[in-house]
């Protein structure tokens, strides 16, 4: 999927399937950024939520020195703030993971965790249920580049730090998994294989 960085993002209803509450969580996607932190925030990837002017989930964003930056659980301060110690290379295709397992927070970039912070906040209705990917529903944290094989699941799908080999693959919906996009469907926009 193209994201132009200039009002492109998809966007989900509220639904539970969001809300994981102390649990465990993963949300992944290829991405191919062609830009950097277009807004001081950082450019979303992956948001949950209810919208821009509202409570957030989770927010996985790259900011404008190419680190990826994660924030859990706004309502009026983020419970957890986390930024990547490594870079994303601009015009390459890069796995990007962030899992919470256990009350462990971690980034993994393409298989190799990053970094981990501890987080157990409870991802609950109040903080919203529904999904951005490419922006923060309606706000200005736009990503510009080209995802796929996105997927969110209510698991940890990488555990203990352990260092593995991203699928290049198309990715296929079990039990855990809450949203899947394949982004090289040629029907249209795109398929949720969820």
């Amino acid at each position: 999927i193209k994201f132009d960085g200039t009002g492109d993002y998809l966007s989900t209803v509220s639904s539970s399937d969001f809300e994981y509450g102390t649990g465990d969580f993963t949300h992944e996607a290829w991405i191919y950024p062609t830009a950097a932190g277009g807004d001081a925030a950082g450019d979303l990837i992956i948001y949950t939520g209810t919208d821009s002017t509202g409570n957030n989930s989770t927010w996985l964003a790259l900011n404008s020195s190419r680190n990826l930056e994660v924030k859990i659980s706004y309502v009026s301060s983020w419970t957890t703030e986390h930024t990547s110690t490594g870079t994303i290379t601009l015009d390459t295709w890069t796995h990007v993971a962030l899992v919470r397992q256990s009350g462990a927070l971690r980034i993994y970039v393409n298989g190799v965790e990053d970094s981990t912070v501890a987080n157990s906040t409870d991802l609950t209705s109040t903080l919203g249920g529904r999904v951005g990917i490419g922006n923060q529903i309606g706000g200005p944290r736009e990503f510009t580049g080209y995802m796929d094989e996105i997927r969110l699941s209510n698991t940890s799908r990488y555990d203990d730090g352990t260092t593995f080999t991203p699928q290049t693959t198309a990715f296929v919906a079990d039990s855990n998994t809450k949203l899947l996009i394949h982004s090289d469907w040629t029907g249209g926009l795109g398929a949720d294989s969820s």
